[in-house]
Parts: C-alpha cells; sequence; structure tokens
C-alpha cells in the first residue's frame, strides 16, 4: 500500500469519527449545542473543529 493510499485511508477515518463525535454532542446537547461550540458568538460548522474542541473538554 503506497503513502498516499494509507493517508487517504486515515483521512476518512479521523472524518468519520469526527462526524460521529459531532452527532453523538447534538443528540445530548440538543439546542444548547449550537451556544456551547461557537467561536465569537458564531456556531462551529466544521466537525473537525468541533471534535478538536469536544477533546479539549475531555468529554470524549
Amino acid at each position: 500500500m503506497s503513502f498516499s493510499a494509507i493517508t487517504r485511508m486515515l483521512r476518512k477515518q479521523r472524518t468519520e469519527v469526527d462526524q460521529r463525535l459531532v452527532q453523538q454532542q447534538q443528540e445530548q446537547l440538543g439546542p444548547e449545542f449550537s451556544r456551547q461550540y461557537n467561536v465569537r458568538g458564531r456556531a462551529m460548522v466544521r466537525a473537525s473543529a468541533i471534535a478538536k474542541r469536544i477533546g479539549k473538554n475531555g468529554q470524549l
């Protein structure tokens, strides 16, 4: 397997994990989600940024 194929596979896996984390948090928090995950009053949209914030808060 080439390096490019490996990195593509890892990127895809990381994206799927990020999507699952965000979905779990959205279900858990409901309407509070956009208030908890925002930057300067704007709701965060990118799953990778939200997953990074979840990891920093220790809510994994």
